[in-house]
């Protein structure tokens, strides 16, 4: 092999060195980026956290013993919509109902859907709830105006296997409801929020923040 063939080869040999380094030096560039993105995004999802009010009222045509549970996104500025929004009743705090497994009559997806508490959505309007204890995901946007949502309540009755009467079970239910709030929007993961709501004599509009 001669000089010009030998240099040839060097030559060659330095530009794969060189496009190597080139190629190392854009992935750890994007790998910086992506970290510096990572970061903000985190950053943001933390600043466009949601603010929601939540009144709990009685039954605006006055049907006796139903309520009205509504939710509007009010902030924080920056946050204009939500790609979707679920609302999920609680149940009580601080009380394991189960903690000794399920009555023999009693079946787990009973047992998931029974709410200890005193209240539970109204499982007939179908268009928005999945169940007496979820509603469907829906889009809230503040600058459409379709920012809230209006959502049924019925008092919650006692399980088929208590020997507790309805007036009983009312005496006993906490005057609070939990609500879980899970809000989603690109690129951000979802936030999860609680609130809990004072709902005694529902004498009035009552409004809660997230805890």
């Amino acid at each position: 092999m001669g000089w010009s063939e030998n240099l040839n080869v060097a030559a060659a040999g330095f530009s794969a060195v060189a496009a190597w380094g080139a190629w190392l030096a854009a992935k750890r560039a994007t790998s910086a980026s992506m970290a510096m993105t990572g970061i903000e995004i985190e950053r943001r999802h933390g600043e466009l956290t949601p603010e929601f009010r939540i009144t709990l009222e009685a039954d605006r045509y006055g049907t006796p013993r139903r309520a009205n549970l509504r939710v509007d996104l009010i902030g924080p500025p920056g946050l204009d919509h939500l790609d979707e929004v679920t609302i999920r009743i609680l149940n009580e705090a601080e009380r394991d109902h189960w903690g000794q497994g399920l009555p023999p009559d009693v079946t787990m997806d009973e047992a998931e859907l029974f709410v200890w508490g005193p209240w539970e959505f109204v499982s007939t309007a179908s268009e928005q709830v999945v169940n007496n204890r979820e509603t469907r995901p829906q889009s809230f946007s503040r600058v459409e105006g379709d920012n809230w949502a209006l959502l049924a309540l019925r008092p919650t009755q006692p399980g088929h296997w208590m020997s507790t009467t309805p007036e009983q079970w009312r005496e006993e239910q906490q005057a609070t409801i939990r609500v879980s709030i899970t809000g989603s929007r690109e690129p951000f993961d979802p936030w999860h929020l609680l609130y809990e709501i004072p709902a005694d004599g529902l004498s009035g509009p009552q409004t809660e923040h997230a805890t």
